[in-house]
């Protein structure tokens, strides 16, 4: 899901608007993109319910509390 959404969010919409000269360029915006992404960009999964991967993530807690993995016998 995060490639869909790299090429979706970033790569196309950059490419048709910037032309880039080095890696390291393209690089930096990723990065500034890839910061939005997990700090600033809320997520609708249903695990995440509306919040960050980084407020998930820093919490300490499973993305949701009453989701166990179930072993099929």
């Amino acid at each position: 899901r995060l490639h869909q959404t790299l090429l979706r969010e970033f790569y196309q919409p950059m490419m048709c608007r910037k032309v880039y000269s080095s890696l390291e360029e393209l690089d930096y915006d990723l990065q500034l993109y890839l910061h939005y992404y997990n700090y600033r960009r809320t997520h609708q999964g249903h695990r995440l319910k509306g919040r960050t991967p980084a407020e998930v993530y820093l919490s300490g807690k499973t993305p949701s509390e009453n989701f166990t993995f179930a072993v099929a016998s």
